[in-house]
């Protein structure tokens, strides 16, 4: 015997319309949740988009205000005359040899404050003979300015008290030149006789000052290079960068320079050159660090990444977490010899390689938004374009783990089971109160037929409607009247045979 056989009528209309009513339920939820998650994927995947987008474009706006400014500061008076001055007055100190307690001094100020910082980084031992510059100049200048310099920083020592022409100039120019720096947000500034190879000036004083860039210790620099490179050209108002590279006289700390050829009227006089700060960059790519608000998420990250492969920019997590990224890092196959580079340095840049398939297609030219997996291993979300510099090759990326790209995809489906919950269980509510108003007729009919069979002739079945139920019960109160008036006649007729 069939199962639904045995069930009321109530029950069998109650399954029905749960039936059809879910099944409409999931069909429609099928559809709408494909269709949800493919907006939302395409919302998440346009999301990162736009902010690699917005990152490039604040980037290469950036250096184009340094170019811009560059060149404004080029033409100007007083940058073109304190070259001019400059250039004279170093030249003057060529013949302020130190005596040898100044010597002794400067030599110990090498020993104490840099090479050691050196042999610790590296764990070997450096020659003295090929740290310290070799000219009367740079030594002279080196001892007033850096060793004898009291001030907490060197930059702030606006005029040494050794009565040279050399301090005049720097005592009339420094602070302009600060300023310029500091405004500008340059890591430094320089004064360059690219004829000569000098380092006539430079606003912070570290160990590059005064030297020599042709024959000196740091001939081999990037600074030399760019030195070298705009000397060989000295074309006017062309500005020319070097990417970064490990800088010695910044205990080894990537530095990247940008300079341009100064000319009074047609007279070629030297270099104007700035070093670039790599935390501004860091900031625009990470909006003063507020990753967070901008939609990056708890994973979410912009950096750049050079033609090396090597980054251009420190990292979120070296930022945030360091002690995580730190066992991150020690779980994957990034040697031990980076891994301690990077953490001695508190920075990425130059220091960790990042070989992924999205910088290959990067370097290609590709300006596109894949899933792939990062230099970590980590599955994630990432769109990376080509930035269009001009001096270097560099690739900015923005990336989001997946799992939380995807964590919006998740809320929405959650949704969609809780919400698919309720409505089931208001489809119930709703079928057993249909099925209750459309049985209660039926209920009625039947209880009369009841009443009948017992004998209650008198029984009348009310429906309050006027559809099919309501003819139905007109005719079974009709039956029973008719029923009554036959029983009535049956009786007298009885009585009348009796009598």
């Amino acid at each position: 015997m069939n199962p639904l056989n045995r069930l009321s009528i109530r029950s069998k209309f109650i399954i029905l319309m749960l039936i059809v009513s879910i099944t409409s339920i999931i069909a429609i939820g099928l559809i709408g949740n494909r269709s949800g998650e493919k907006i939302l994927k395409k919302s998440v995947s346009q999301e990162l988009k736009a902010m690699k987008n917005v990152k490039a474009r604040q980037v290469e706006s950036y250096f184009k205000d340094i170019e811009n400014s560059m060149k404004m500061l080029a033409v100007n008076k007083m940058v073109i005359d304190s070259l001019r001055e400059f250039i004279i007055s170093y030249n003057l100190t060529k013949y302020n040899a130190l005596d040898e307690v100044q010597t002794a001094e400067l030599k110990s100020y090498y020993e104490k404050e840099f090479i050691s910082v050196l042999e610790k980084q590296s764990n070997a031992k450096v020659s003295i003979e090929n740290i310290m510059p070799k000219t009367i100049a740079a030594n002279y200048l080196q001892y007033h300015y850096i060793t004898n310099n009291k001030m907490d920083k060197k930059e702030d020592l606006i005029k040494a008290d050794d009565k040279s022409s050399y301090s005049d100039t720097h005592q009339k120019y420094h602070r302009s030149m600060q300023n310029i720096c500091d405004k500008l947000s340059f890591d430094d500034l320089f004064f360059i006789d690219s004829e000569s190879g000098d380092i006539v000036y430079s606003v912070k004083k570290e160990f590059d000052f005064a030297t020599n860039l042709i024959a000196g210790v740091h001939r081999r620099s990037n600074l030399a290079t760019l030195s070298n490179t705009l000397g060989n050209s000295v074309e006017k108002n062309v500005i020319h960068m070097v990417d970064y590279e490990k800088y010695l006289p910044s205990f080894n700390k990537p530095a990247s320079f940008m300079g341009i050829s100064i000319y009074d009227g047609n007279e070629y006089l030297g270099l104007f050159v700035i070093k670039l700060s790599s935390n501004k960059i860091d900031e625009i790519l990470t909006s003063n660090y507020s990753w967070e608000s901008v939609g990056l998420g708890k994973s979410g990250d912009v950096f750049l990444v050079g033609s090396d492969y090597k980054m251009r920019s420190n990292n979120r997590y070296m930022v945030q977490s360091p002690d995580e990224y730190k066992k991150i890092l020690s779980s994957t196959n990034i040697s031990k010899h980076t891994i301690d580079s990077i953490f001695q340095n508190k920075n990425t840049l130059m220091h960790l390689t990042v070989n992924t398939q999205a910088i290959a297609l990067a370097q290609q030219g590709a300006d596109k938004t894949i899933v792939t997996r990062n230099y970590l291993g980590h599955e994630v979300l990432s769109s990376f374009v080509p930035l269009k510099l001009g001096f270097v090759n560099w690739t900015i990326v923005a990336e989001k783990n997946l799992e939380e790209a995807n964590e919006v995809i998740m809320g929405f489906r959650e949704k969609f089971a809780i919400s698919t919950i309720i409505l089931t269980f208001l489809v119930t509510l709703f079928a057993m109160f249909s099925a209750r108003v459309f049985t209660k007729p039926i209920n009625a009919l039947i209880d009369g037929i009841r009443r009948v069979d017992k004998g209650d002739t008198k029984t009348k079945v009310v429906v309050d409607s006027t559809d099919e139920f309501h003819d139905l019960a007109d005719s079974f109160n009709a039956m029973v009247k008719t029923q009554n008036k036959q029983e009535k006649q049956i009786k007298v007729k009885d009585e009348k045979i009796n009598t």
